[in-house]
Parts: C-alpha cells; sequence; structure tokens
C-alpha cells in the first residue's frame, strides 16, 4: 500500500517498500511513527520525501494527514 500528499512543487510519500531516487527515504521500524512536523521538516530541504515503513496506513493516520474539506458554492442560473 501506498498513500501519496502533494504540496505545490513537493511530494510525501508513505510506503511499505523502499522507493529509491529522487525520493529522501525516511525508514521507520514497525510500530513507530514520525510527527507531522517532523516530516515537514524533511519537506523544507527536500522535494520528495518518502517515509518507508511496515504499515504505512498507521504512519499516514497518526500524521493527521488528511484532504481539505470541500467548500460548497452555489451558483445562479441564469435563465
Amino acid at each position: 500500500m501506498c498513500r501519496t500528499i502533494y504540496f505545490a512543487d513537493k511530494i510525501l510519500l508513505f510506503s511499505s517498500r523502499p522507493v529509491g531516487e529522487p525520493y529522501h527515504e525516511i525508514p521507520l521500524e514497525a510500530g513507530t511513527t514520525l510527527p507531522q512536523a517532523k516530516i515537514l521538516n524533511f519537506l523544507e530541504t527536500f522535494n520528495f520525501v518518502a517515509v518507508v515503513t511496515p504499515d504505512p496506513d498507521r504512519c499516514f493516520a497518526a500524521g493527521s494527514w488528511r484532504r481539505p474539506e470541500a467548500r460548497s458554492s452555489t451558483t445562479a442560473a441564469s435563465g
């Protein structure tokens, strides 16, 4: 399983397998997570960051990464 988050010109990847270049890989042991602030620090230096962990879904969820809320908009139909 792999999860990808895009930030403008940066990419954050959570993967169960090493991904190689051009990603800066952060290997984590099973059961460990990395605080969101620490990951953001890596993104200040590297454009492509991969968190490599046996359980990428758990690590993703621990960082509270989520999609922005969709904004509702109403438009008046002209007729």
